[in-house]
């Protein structure tokens, strides 16, 4: 069935009516190749997983821990822009994007027949200095992504992938400013955001499991000036570039009971059960503000890139991060102990007495820095380091609380993941490409050891990752 239908939007696209006055196919096919120290994903996304230090207990390996290779061609993509007649003085167009990476690292059937799935779908009006624009495409935190190799690079540490369905706005004004603004579909987090249990109720209605309020408002300043020549930016001469985004939503979490083997911040192995409790409905407000600049360090004033370089560096600062593409969902939120009380469970009229609890939304902070140098035309550098860490959580002791801490929560949260890479590019023709990186990711967690386990605090990841692309 799913492919009857894509081969339907393919005909449907080949028999545009002759309004369309253009039709241009694009895209790449993309081989990526890589060995991991231990289990991580395709992306390098969110985190790495704890190590089982199973030596320190009198083992003799690390047993859920080993070395592996994988080879994908599933991130190879194709567009479709279709320009058509001028309306109210401006041009219109229209854009398709699909990829294969619907399922990311979920294990292939032996044709490795991967699911397409759609990654942008927008049309546009272009007037001299304004657009609208109406679709699915990229948030205003993805316009400065890192140069690497693997797909959705720094995600979850240090940058956002997030495309969301949007009507955008955008003004150019001075020959130096855009001003852009969007109204947007909000994100609802998954159960994983310590919703588990009645907090959240799902059974066969999933859809009441998406309590957002407002819908996610993004704001944009970029500033661009050539004042002393430009450098390189995925292969394009770019100015000194300072880019100002924001962006804010308000989400509903009902109050409720749920049952789980919490865990408290710092604490070693700690196996007490208990009732987590949220005394009331609450409305919470996602936001972030982010600030990239690009900066070429020895540039060029001819379309030569020989010799020149640049660096980048962005820097963000929020809370709930995970609305905008920047975290995983478990990490953000946690709960704050107030106290014991009575409280009647709005599921079943039941009366409690015992903690409960306020729920806060994670702050955290992170960003990344990248320098780049051309060697010629055809060989680059890219060295970059992006990080994400948790800050301002509530971890001090209480004696009245259970586990001893102001701080539980329901999943193993995060602390601070991070990413060193380096990768060296050769491209002898606009249409290939070949990359060589090496990466070291890294994360360590809020608690000491998971609940009846024997873990370290910290998982990291070296990988060594190969990538060809055709460009058509």
């Amino acid at each position: 069935m799913k492919r009857l239908v894509f081969v339907a939007l393919l005909v449907a696209l080949v028999a545009l009516p002759a309004a369309a006055a253009e039709f241009t196919l694009g895209g790449y096919i993309k081989l990526d190749a890589w060995w991991d120290s231990t289990q991580v994903s395709k992306n390098l996304l969110g985190v790495v997983v704890r190590h089982n230090d199973y030596q320190a207990f009198g083992g003799t390996s690390n047993r859920n821990h080993h070395g592996r290779f994988q080879a994908t061609a599933q991130s190879s993509r194709f567009n479709f822009t279709i320009k058509g007649p001028e309306l109210w003085g401006a041009k219109t167009s229209g854009f398709i994007e699909v990829d294969f990476d619907q399922q990311l690292d979920t294990r292939q059937t032996s044709s490795h027949s991967y699911v397409p799935r759609l990654r942008h779908a927008f049309f546009r009006l272009d007037w001299p200095e304004t657009q609208l624009l109406m679709g699915q495409y990229w948030g205003m935190f993805c316009n400065y992504y890192p140069e690497l190799i693997q797909d959705g690079p720094f995600q979850g540490h240090g940058q956002s992938t997030q495309r969301l369905a949007q009507v955008r706005l955008t003004q150019k004004f001075l020959g130096m400013f855009t001003l852009a603004g969007l109204v947007g579909t909000p994100y609802d987090p998954d159960s994983t955001d310590n919703i588990g249990g009645t907090m959240s109720p799902t059974g066969t209605v999933a859809l009441w499991g998406q309590r957002s309020a407002t819908p996610q408002f993004q704001i944009s300043l970029d500033f661009e000036k050539d004042f002393y020549g430009k450098a390189a930016f995925y292969g394009r001469p770019k100015g000194f570039n300072i880019n100002v985004a924001a962006g804010w939503q308000r989400t509903q979490y009902l109050k409720g009971r749920a049952a789980a083997s919490a865990y408290t911040f710092g604490n070693n192995n700690y196996v007490g059960a208990f009732n987590i409790i949220q005394r009331d409905d609450q409305y919470l407000d996602p936001w972030v503000v982010q600030v990239t600049a690009f900066i070429p360090v020895i540039p060029t004033r001819t379309p030569n890139l020989a010799g020149t370089a640049s660096l980048t560096a962005q820097f963000y600062v929020g809370a709930g991060l995970s609305a905008f593409g920047m975290a995983r969902d478990q990490d953000n939120s946690y709960f704050v102990y107030r106290g014991n009380h009575f409280w009647t469970d709005p599921t079943n009229g039941n009366l409690f007495f015992g903690p409960v609890y306020e729920r806060v939304l994670h702050k955290a902070y992170g960003g990344y820095i990248q320098a780049q140098y051309y060697f010629n035309n055809q060989w680059y550098l890219t060295y970059a380091y992006g990080f994400q860490k948790l800050f301002d959580v509530n971890n001090s002791t209480c004696v009245g609380a259970p586990g001893g801490y102001f701080y539980a929560t329901m999943q193993d949260q995060a602390l601070m993941t991070q990413e060193h890479a380096i990768a060296l590019y050769y491209r002898p023709i606009t249409a290939l490409k070949f990359g060589l990186q090496y990466s070291y990711m890294r994360t360590d967690y809020l608690q000491i050891t998971t609940v009846g386990s024997r873990t370290t605090r910290m998982g990291d990841n070296h990988r060594v990752e190969f990538a060809g692309w055709f460009y058509f």
